[in-house]
């Protein structure tokens, strides 16, 4: 009665629906699901598993996709064929392996249970497992994926079938390293497949590119062993497929078979060798979470019932079945190579009565510095590579009394330093009473600027003790000015003071730090020509640096434009042809005053003191009698003419400007007593009229003049 955790399963798949899913495989799945498990060597084993989550219309066939670094191109499928089928053809896509229920898992889900398939009438089905990264495992169990793979024939009748692994389906199924790969190691010590082989190696390049692979088939003593297995098997295919097949498997009618098939990921070839060999012995590790009806089921490994009779079979934790001297509980682990009591954590040769004693090993001391342990199975002294050193410390470290003190100490005999500032070794060293002594006695050596490690410290600068060391200096340049230091530079004095000529500028400041250059010395302006504060433009003086500011010592007084044909007062804007207000005459040509429009020649003059006709003659008080000649001052050049001024019936003028001279006045007739007149004086005269008659003349007059004014 075969029993399966998950129940019976089957396929409900027509012949034609499985070949169509196997050739979907046959080329990369875009989209396809697979299962990535990471093994305790950190080696990813990516597995085929397209059923998962979704409608059967795919199905998982257990393969490996790429595995680490494109170490697989597809490949771990299980194809099975009619018995002597021709092994140089390759199957069928319907003789190969696709369970198409969605996967179950087991052992913490580090196991896939994939769907059953029907195959040659068989009930077949694959469970996929990776170790645990999170459990303890030796280095050579590590890194593989296990197979084991059911057969089952439900029929009244045997069937006898070809079983193929690796590159079994038809398409696209090979290794990784394509057309470079190439055995490198089987189990009978070659590097040639045969079928006396338990496991073979492949790689390209050893320790680079894709991992180092290897394949373990069958054991030893086990009923079903391979009948086939090659590089590159079939006549037409690619360059770097492997292929290994049983051939004739019969399976009972209602019976069940088994087989186990590992697959390596290793960092280099000596480590997936290693690993195969020690997977090949079946250790607990190979056949975890396997039942006892499982293991019996297994046709190419061999599990007896405790096959060297020590009492132990591999359930029971028997780590070598084929050793009875090896086995669980055993009092006795000598130094032989072997696990004796399968407790990996007991030391290989434990038991030895010398196991972990001291031990002087083949060092250069006598000290017993070392321990006797078990090393590949013989008995050595593990002792420090370095030979304890007799330094100078009153101790014997070498334990040699014969050894003076410190004579391995690589400061006796040897140069020193002693106590003094530089670090010249300038004594030799030597031990006295266990304490290092140097007989330097020397004074410091000071650090000189001659290109010369004077202190032997390749850290101190060059010069450091020079009393001019980072003193300020000045450079080459034309200033005074220290703006560099002294530095030692190639064992040379030099002066760092890069910073270029300082210009002597106009500011107050002795810029270039030299009293003789007067202020101001580098400016390009000093002496250029300049037009002081005067009123004309004209530059007279020079520029000058005064104070620390710029100064023009034009002193002279203001040059006025005349009419001579020449700039006078250098202002182009004042020009004597210049009409400056417009009224369209110039100064030169008359314009008495050019900056106002209503005087010129020829303008009307209004009586107003102001000469709008520019003629000097016209609205004037020559005289200065308070009268113009515009006012009816008929002599503007007499002050004692002018129309108030008193008639003067005797000087022969016009004095009131009635234009009348004054001895014609009725006033002067009457009075001189002319024709009319009354011939008397206006005062004083015995014969004149008297007081009132003058006095009526006199109104007489006054009436006159008013008259004349009106």
């Amino acid at each position: 009665m075969r029993s399966h955790p998950m129940g019976k399963m089957q396929s409900s798949w027509s012949a034609a629906a499985v070949m169509a899913a196997i050739g979907a495989l046959l080329v990369p799945a875009t989209g396809a699901a697979y299962h990535n498990l990471t093994d305790p060597s950190g080696m990813l084993w990516d597995i085929d598993d397209q059923g998962t989550g979704v409608a059967p219309s795919t199905c998982g066939s257990g393969f490996i996709l790429n595995g680490t670094t494109d170490a697989y191109d597809n490949f771990g499928f299980m194809c099975v064929t009619t018995a002597g089928a021709t092994l140089t053809t390759k199957c069928l896509a319907a003789d190969v392996y696709c369970g198409v229920v969605a996967p179950a898992f087991e052992m913490s889900n580090r196991q896939l249970v994939l769907g059953e398939a029907t195959l040659q009438g068989l009930t077949v089905q694959r469970r996929v497992y990776v170790a645990d990264p999170a459990g303890t495992h030796p280095a050579d169990a590590n890194s593989f994926v296990r197979y084991y793979d059911t057969l089952h024939n439900p029929t009244a009748g045997a069937i006898t079938v070809q079983i193929r692994y690796g590159s079994a389906a038809p398409g696209y199924n090979n290794l990784g390293s394509d057309s470079s790969t190439s055995c490198h190691g089987t189990s009978s010590g070659d590097t040639i497949m045969d079928t006396t082989d338990l496991w073979v190696t492949t790689d390209d390049t050893d320790g680079s590119g894709d991992p180092s692979l290897g394949f373990l088939m069958n054991g030893n003593g086990a009923s079903e062993v391979i009948d086939y297995v090659a590089l590159n098997p079939y006549t037409s295919g690619s360059s770097d497929e492997l292929m290994w097949a049983f051939d004739d498997v019969t399976v009972p009618a209602g019976g069940t078979v088994a087989f186990l098939t590992f697959m390596i990921q290793d960092s280099n070839q000596t480590n997936a060798q290693a690993e195969a060999t020690y997977l090949a012995t079946m250790p607990m590790e190979a056949i975890e979470g396997l039942s006892g009806e499982q293991l019996t089921n297994i046709r190419n490994f061999a599990f007896c019932d405790d096959c060297d009779g020590d009492g132990y079979h591999l359930l029971d934790g028997d780590c070598n079945d084929w050793n009875d001297e090896v086995h669980p509980g055993i009092t006795v682990d000598p130094c032989d190579g072997e696990d004796n009591d399968c407790d990996p954590a007991t030391e290989d040769g434990a038991t030895e009565t010398w196991f972990a004693t001291p031990c002087d090993g083949d060092d250069d001391d006598l000290c017993e510095d070392g321990q006797y342990l078990c090393v590949d199975g013989a008995q050595a002294c593990v002792d420090g590579p370095e030979p304890a050193p007799d330094i100078c410390d009153g101790i014997d470290n070498d334990c040699d009394p014969a050894t003076p003190d410190g004579s391995g100490d690589e400061r006796v005999g040897a140069a020193c330093d002693g106590d003094d500032a530089d670090e010249c070794a300038e004594g030799i060293g030597s031990c006295e009473g266990g304490v290092f002594v140097c007989s330097d006695t020397m004074d410091d050596t000071p650090e000189l600027c001659d290109g010369i490690d004077n202190d032997c410290n390749p850290s101190t600068v060059d010069g450091v003790e020079e009393d001019w060391y980072l003193a300020p200096c000045d450079g080459a340049d034309a200033d005074l000015c220290e703006e560099g230091q002294y530095d030692c530079v190639s064992g040379i004095q030099v002066c760092t003071d890069n910073t270029g000529e300082i210009r002597e500028v106009c500011n107050g400041v002795d810029d270039d730090c030299d009293p003789s250059t007067e202020d101001g010395a580098d400016e390009t302006w000093i002496g250029d020509p300049c037009d002081g504060a005067d009123a004309d433009m004209c530059a007279e003086g020079h520029l000058a640096c005064v104070d620390g500011a710029e100064y023009c010592d034009d002193l002279s007084a203001d040059n006025f434009e005349s009419c001579n044909g020449v700039d006078d007062d250098c202002n182009p804007a004042t020009s004597e042809n210049s009409d400056n207000d417009g009224d369209g005459i110039s100064a030169c040509a008359g314009d008495c005053n050019d900056g106002d429009s209503s005087i010129y020649p020829g303008a009307e003059e209004i009586c107003d003191g102001v000469d709008q006709d520019c003629d000097p003659m016209t609205d004037r008080d020559g005289d200065g009698d308070g009268y113009r000649d515009c006012d009816d001052d008929c002599d503007d050049m007499n002050p004692n003419i002018h129309p108030d001024a008193e008639i003067d019936c005797t000087n022969g003028q016009d004095n009131d400007c009635n234009g009348i001279v004054d001895s014609d006045e009725p006033v002067c007739a009457f009075l001189s007593g002319g024709d009319g007149g009354c011939g008397c004086a206006l005062a004083g005269r015995s014969d004149g009229p008297g007081i009132l008659g003058a006095l009526a003349i006199m109104g007489l007059a006054l009436a006159a003049l008013a008259l004349r004014r009106r």
